[in-house]
């Protein structure tokens, strides 16, 4: 499997204010990635740094190419969709068809909080609309509060405490911990 996003020693600073230290992640081809985190741990930082959205120091690469430093709009061109938080949406839209909006040739889709405001029938939906999405080959790193569902679609997560990364691996081992049980899925 090929890597195709890679970041390591990832810091973004809002002033003084340190929002992100020394994150490392990695998205391989075809897999669902997510940040977990509760608000403030740096989950919007982080992908906001890899959208070119905010200045950062690190290294960030696609496809073995450098991106750290280039203009959203040359990220985008080089293949990475991203889907907002918040209802940025096409109301006329359903759910799948809004996804799929998101999802116009890329190579990786960046979703924030995905699940933020939505009913619980809506999220499960929503959940399983990604994972289809996914499974037609598309790659996606996805920060989500909902730790329970994202860690039931993603592969691989990635778990955030101010800024920091606290835990990471297999989302099936992240599940089985004690520890995440307790903390992040009220275990």
């Amino acid at each position: 499997m090929s890597l195709l996003l890679r970041v390591q020693d990832l810091e973004v600073s809002y002033g003084a204010v340190p929002a992100v230290e020394r994150v490392a992640l990695e998205v391989p081809t075809g897999e669902i990635r997510a940040i977990l985190g509760a608000n403030g741990a740096g989950k919007s930082s982080t992908i906001k740094a890899i959208l070119g959205l905010v200045k950062a120091r690190g290294t960030i690469e696609l496809e073995g190419r450098p991106i750290h430093g280039a203009p959203p709009h040359r990220i985008h061109q080089l293949g990475v969709a991203w889907v907002p938080e918040g209802r940025q949406l096409f109301s006329t839209l359903t759910v799948h068809e809004n996804l799929k909006m998101g999802a116009f040739e890329p190579r990786l889709l960046i979703m924030d909080e995905p699940s933020l405001g939505l009913a619980p029938k809506v999220v499960q939906r929503l959940f399983e609309q990604i994972r289809e999405i996914n499974a037609r080959g598309l790659s996606i790193l996805m920060v989500e509060q909902n730790a329970r569902q994202a860690l039931k679609i993603a592969h691989y997560a990635y778990l955030l405490e101010v800024g920091r990364l606290a835990a990471e691996g297999p989302s099936a081992a992240l599940m089985a911990s004690e520890d995440v049980q307790r903390v992040y899925l009220g275990g």
